[in-house]
Order: C-alpha cells, then sequence, then structure tokens
C-alpha cells in the first residue's frame, strides 16, 4: 500500500484501526450522498426553510413557521422513502431485524433523539453486529456535545478495533462532518456542503 495516496503518511507501526481510520477518509460512497440529498428534501417538505418556500399552496413567513407548523413529522413515511439504503447499509432504528452488514447508516432527524441515537449506535457496533460491523454513518439533523460526549470514549475504542465513526450534520441547506474525537478529529471535518440542487441555479 503506498502510504503517499490520498496524502496518508505513515509513521512507525501501522495497526488495524489506523487502517480503517484511513480509509475513512476517503470519499463519500454514493448511496450516502444520495441519502443526504434525501433527508434534505424531506426537511424541505416538512419545514420550511425560508420566505419562498411552498406547502400546501401557500407561503409563511420563517418566524411564523416556528409557531404555526403543523403536527410531528411523520418519520414512518421518512424511512419508507429511504428502504432503497438497506440494499447498501444496516438502517436503524429498523422495526425489522438488519441483515449485519460492514456498514451501518443510523438516523437522527425529526422527534428521533440524539442521544438515544448514539446509544443504538454504539451497542450496534460493539454487541449485536461486533464481528462484521466496520462503519457506521450517523446521519444528523443536530449536533449536542452534551448527547455526544459520553459516547467518545467507546467510540475511540471502537476505532481501535477497526470499526469507524463518520457524524454527518445535515440541515435543509448543506451539510457538514463534524468530528467525533479530541485527539485529532480535525482531519475528517470538511468544508461547508451546498445543496447540490441549489448550487445548480
Amino acid at each position: 500500500m503506498d502510504a503517499r495516496k490520498n496524502n496518508i503518511t505513515i509513521e512507525g507501526e501501522f495497526t488495524v484501526g489506523q487502517f480503517f481510520e484511513a480509509l475513512s477518509a476517503s470519499e463519500y460512497p454514493d448511496y450516502i450522498l444520495e441519502l443526504i440529498e434525501k433527508l434534505q428534501d424531506w426537511m424541505k417538505e416538512i419545514f420550511i426553510v425560508d420566505g419562498d418556500t411552498d406547502r400546501s399552496d401557500k407561503k409563511m413567513d420563517p418566524v411564523a413557521a416556528l409557531f404555526e407548523t403543523d403536527s410531528e413529522p411523520d418519520m414512518e413515511e421518512l424511512f419508507s422513502r429511504i428502504e432503497w439504503l438497506e440494499k447498501y447499509a444496516d438502517v436503524l432504528p429498523n422495526v425489522k431485524r438488519p441483515a449485519g452488514r460492514e456498514e451501518v447508516v443510523v438516523i437522527n432527524v425529526g422527534t428521533v433523539e440524539l442521544e438515544s441515537c448514539m446509544r443504538v449506535a454504539v451497542d450496534y457496533a460493539s454487541i449485536f453486529n461486533s464481528e462484521k460491523c466496520r462503519r457506521v454513518w450517523i446521519a444528523s439533523d443536530s449536533f449536542n456535545f452534551v448527547d455526544i460526549s459520553g459516547y467518545v470514549a467507546h467510540i475511540s475504542k471502537l476505532s481501535e478495533r477497526g470499526i469507524i465513526f463518520r457524524f454527518l450534520l445535515i440541515t435543509p441547506w448543506g451539510w457538514i462532518e463534524m468530528p467525533l474525537e479530541g485527539n485529532d478529529g480535525g482531519k475528517n471535518q470538511i468544508p461547508w456542503k451546498t445543496s447540490k440542487k441549489r448550487a445548480e441555479k
């Protein structure tokens, strides 16, 4: 393996955890990029994002939208839209037993709580699918240090075993990857990504 590829520098011994961590720095799989776009589309439909957004043939001031939104979003409808994702990864939460793939995607949007999402992600990777799991994607509409900090040590240990966690913070306007480890997490941080559809306008 040529360490110069992808600008990866290797000094001394190269552990299994470091190997998979290096792989995690590669480009995002197409299914992840498609998932991000699907989640952004859903957010735009459920939450009015600006004064020009139409919903039910009416326009609403963005401030008024904070207080005049409809009932809670239909999470079952969202998950029905991303059923195709199960061809590539185990999707959590899920009413069905996951297949046990190397790739895992944990969805934290809408009414799903981030702390519960982190617990599910860590438990699934460390206990229920520890033999096959190699990468966990957390697709979230929020980032709260308090909810995440309790799982950083677990994530670091799993990284040493070759199980990499990637946290994607997604909004209707764009997305960014957030580092989950304080020591050198910055290497996974990427520039703000704008919506493909919006960039083409």
